[in-house]
């Protein structure tokens, strides 16, 4: 089970998602959460997610069996 890191970025006010990499994950991110909601910061190594995508996010991490801090 991998570990996903979830809080709201204060910068931005998005949904930041931090999580080892898996390229299923990355896939699946792509899948459940539109390109124009979602962007990845490679400085910070964070997805950032628009806060009304949260309860898909949430129903991905679950559907991946991913604990969340």
């Amino acid at each position: 089970m991998k570990t996903a890191t979830v809080w709201i970025d204060p910068e931005t006010r998005m949904i930041a998602l931090r999580t080892p990499y898996d390229s299923f994950l990355v896939a699946s991110l792509k899948m459940a959460i539109p390109g124009s909601s979602r962007r990845w910061d490679g400085q910070r190594h964070v997805w950032l997610i628009d806060p009304g995508h949260m309860a898909a996010l949430e129903k991905l991490l679950a559907t991946l069996n991913d604990k969340v801090a």
